[in-house]
């Protein structure tokens, strides 16, 4: 005999819930994988026009500890100073763990450098080289100038795209409106034949530069319209910038021999950015003695007072990278950090010194202009001593 049980609605509709929840294939899941790799893809080491974005977007792929893609992690890129914008600036990694965006060059030619970077990660740097744009210009590196009757001096000039770089392999002429007042060579030794003014060119892809001249009678003032301040010894002076270049004219007093030490500051915001530098002598003997370093190029030249003529151009080392720059200062960092405690000991044992016996060498005050002589080996100071 068959039995029955009877059961609630409510207790069978429950029941049927939990059959249908328990077949619907749902099951718990725990935090997703951990970044622990990225790298590169495409985009690394183009060459492109400064102001222009690149032809290749640039790319990296996301990995975990097992080299399996992770999928909507946050990657940012970041452009380095001077070397341009990236589009969009953060990207989330798709269902390849890929992340791209787009890379508009900076406006300064030269080595240009952006990282991709996802948080915790080490970040990977994308380098691209800027080409400067197409010719826009050419510039004299003189305002004006002014000569006396018999002298001469090296009109200088560059061509260069609409942000300023200089644009290399570009055949300069120049030429004189008035050879009779001031004739120029074909490389830009301009000379002083009689009194009057004029204009020399300099042009290139057929754009030009006008540079106004003034010949003055022999030994007159070569500042022309620049006012040369009188310095006293250890005086500072800084010149006021021009459009595009900075101009200054100095003077010694009567019958004192003269020296001066030119400080550049650069203001580029990227690394590989190159300045010409001229620096002329009139009226001394003396070598113009050019040690420009680091990020500038430079050319020093000396006009004699006699023959008139230019000394042989020094040319500074090309640029420094900024990796070599940081070798510097790590190599620093291991050689005196070594030093520092013998160093802390040599000062206590001074100070203790100084309290308990007079000093053998009595203290002056250094005034503005004095020369010190100082040991600059830390090593072997007292051995092998190198005074500067």
């Amino acid at each position: 005999m068959a039995s029955f049980r009877l059961i609630p609605r409510f207790l069978l509709a429950l029941a049927l819930g939990l059959a249908a929840a328990c077949s619907s294939g749902e099951t718990a899941t725990g935090p997703g994988p951990t970044p622990a790799f990225i790298r590169s893809q495409t985009g690394n080491q183009q060459t492109g026009v400064a102001g222009a974005p690149l032809s290749v977007p640039l790319s990296v792929v996301v990995t975990d500890a097992n080299q399996r893609i992770i999928v909507g992690t946050r990657v940012d890129w970041d452009a380095g100073a001077g070397s341009g914008s990236l589009s969009p600036s953060s990207t989330v990694t798709d269902n390849r763990g890929i992340a791209t965006s787009n890379w508009t060059l900076g406006t300064v030619a030269g080595t240009a450098r952006v990282t991709a970077q996802v948080n915790g990660l080490s970040p990977v740097t994308f380098a691209a080289t800027i080409l400067p744009a197409p010719i826009a210009s050419v510039v004299a590196s003189l305002n004006e100038a002014t000569l006396p009757i018999g002298d001469t001096l090296r009109l200088r000039a560059s061509v260069r795209d609409q942000f300023g770089n200089d644009v290399a392999s570009q055949a300069i002429t120049f030429r004189s409106l008035e050879p009779a007042i001031v004739a120029i060579s074909p490389s830009g030794l301009m000379t002083a034949i009689t009194l009057g003014s004029t204009r020399v060119l300099a042009e290139a892809s057929g754009r030009a530069d006008t540079v106004p001249v003034t010949v003055v009678t022999s030994g007159g003032n070569v500042c022309g319209t620049l006012p040369p301040p009188l310095l006293t010894v250890g005086e500072v002076f800084t010149p006021a910038p021009g459009a595009s270049s900075i101009s200054a004219c100095l003077s010694s007093p009567e019958g004192l021999g003269a020296e001066y030490a030119l400080t550049l500051i650069s203001t580029a915001a990227a690394f590989g950015t190159t300045a010409a530098v001229d620096v002329i002598g009139l009226g001394t003997t003396g070598p113009t003695i050019a040690a420009l370093t680091g990020l500038a190029a430079a050319s020093a030249n000396v006009v004699l007072p006699d023959a008139g003529t230019f000394g042989p151009a020094w040319t500074a080392p090309s640029p420094v990278p900024q990796q070599t720059e940081l070798a510097r200062r790590a190599i620093e960092r291991a050689e005196l950090t070594p030093l520092v405690q013998t160093a802390r000991d040599w000062y206590a044992e001074r100070a203790t010194a100084r309290r308990t016996r007079p000093m053998a060498t009595a203290m002056t005050d250094v005034k503005v202009g004095d020369v010190l002589r100082l040991n600059a080996n830390p090593n072997s100071a007292c051995s092998n001593a190198d005074t500067r």
